[in-house]
């Protein structure tokens, strides 16, 4: 293993009126390749503000966050595009899938925006499809699917053009807890068989023991 993500002294502070409100505060963290990172804490305890800033979808206020030992903080908004495209899948509580496609059609839309020869789409979208159970359903639309059925659709889109590392931010919030553990599970999976990085947050006691290690935060610090 080594280490994918590093976060040194991270501050995020967002003005509300005349306020400031300090989301992150002296955040160090280091996150190992081909773990399952579990990001641990109640509702607005900074989770998702740390995860958009390692994701390169946010700027700290302060500190500095590293990439594959690309240091991500001063990067151009064009160059932070170029390595979420060619390096990082996103998975949100939302699901996110878009509504006029099928599950075929979102999951290739992955490779289009991650820039991947057309030549090769087919066997990956059907590749990854196949991997998250899904083979049979890549004709239908999300309103037909239930809901764990469009995370894993989700996940498909995430994971098909092969990233180094990806960023689920509760992805089981909306499930049932057999569904969330599925998920879970199909995570524990990526990381043991595929050899991917995978960071979750969750405030769920119950998805935690599946990780290889767990970050937890409160009030914007690591605890």
């Amino acid at each position: 293993m080594s280490e994918l993500i590093k976060a040194t002294k991270i501050c995020r502070d967002f003005k509300q009126g005349s306020n400031i409100i300090h989301a992150l505060s002296d955040v160090n963290i280091s996150i190992n390749s081909k773990t399952l990172t579990m990001l641990a804490g109640r509702s607005g305890s900074g989770k998702t503000t740390l995860m958009n800033i390692a994701g390169a979808l946010d700027r700290p206020t302060s500190g500095k966050i590293y990439f594959d030992s690309i240091d991500l903080t001063d990067l151009s908004e064009s160059k932070k595009d170029d390595i979420r495209r060619k390096n990082i899948g996103f998975v949100f509580q939302s699901v996110a899938l878009i509504s006029v496609l099928n599950a075929y059609e979102n999951v290739e839309f992955g490779l289009r925006m991650a820039g991947v020869n057309p030549k090769y789409w087919d066997d990956l979208v059907r590749e990854s499809l196949k991997f998250v159970g899904l083979e049979k359903r890549m004709k239908h639309k999300p309103h037909q699917l239930s809901g764990g059925e469009q995370q894993r659709v989700a996940i498909a889109r995430a994971i098909v053009s092969r990233p180094k590392l990806i960023f689920a931010d509760e992805p089981t919030a909306e499930l049932d807890t057999k569904s969330g553990l599925k998920i879970v599970n199909l995570f524990r999976h990526l990381v043991d068989e595929e050899n991917m990085t995978i960071v979750m947050t969750t405030h769920d006691p119950s998805m935690i023991e599946l990780s290889d290690d767990v970050i937890k935060l409160e009030d914007g610090r690591v605890i």
